[in-house]
């Protein structure tokens, strides 16, 4: 069960990252959540394609998840993380801009839709600069690992 629940038995873990269901549920909540709040409002406001974005959106990292949760036995948590950060840095612009740009006026005021700087740079930047602390923390790690192991056999 461990092994398949976390992808190894080892006592030393060959990553910096584990499979772990909580992590994972919690990861792709994260990223759906807002996008399912929007596709709220616009059911709520009668703008049914335009819900449709969002949900969309929501479904397809779902599924992606699902399918890379399914495949933990055979690939690194970390690939899967980066593979799912990859797919959500383009869902989740997609999602923000399109939705900005075909939402009523009116709806979008009640959302209070911002078109700030900050938004965009959130929107564009955050995972991209997400996937970056990954890789420094899977760096750091495999480097470790490698410096303990040439230690040992010193």
């Amino acid at each position: 069960m461990q092994a398949e629940m976390y992808g190894s038995t080892e006592a030393e873990p060959k990553s910096a990252f584990q499979w772990n269901a909580w992590g994972w549920l919690g990861g792709v909540l994260g990223a759906i959540a807002w996008m399912l709040v929007i596709a709220g409002f616009m059911l709520v406001s009668g703008e049914f394609i335009v819900a449709a974005i969002p949900l969309t959106s929501a479904v397809v990292l779902v599924s992606l998840t699902l399918f890379l949760w399914s495949r933990r036995g055979s690939m690194s948590a970390y690939s899967a993380l980066m593979f799912f950060c990859f797919a959500a840095a383009f869902a989740i612009p997609i999602t923000y801009y399109a939705t900005g740009w075909i939402a009523s006026p009116a709806t979008l005021a009640t959302m209070r839709w911002s078109n700030s700087l900050a938004v965009h740079c959130m929107v564009v930047g955050l995972v991209p600069y997400t996937r970056v602390q990954f890789w420094l923390r899977e760096r750091f790690a495999t480097r470790s690992r490698q410096a303990s192991e040439a230690n040992r056999l010193a």
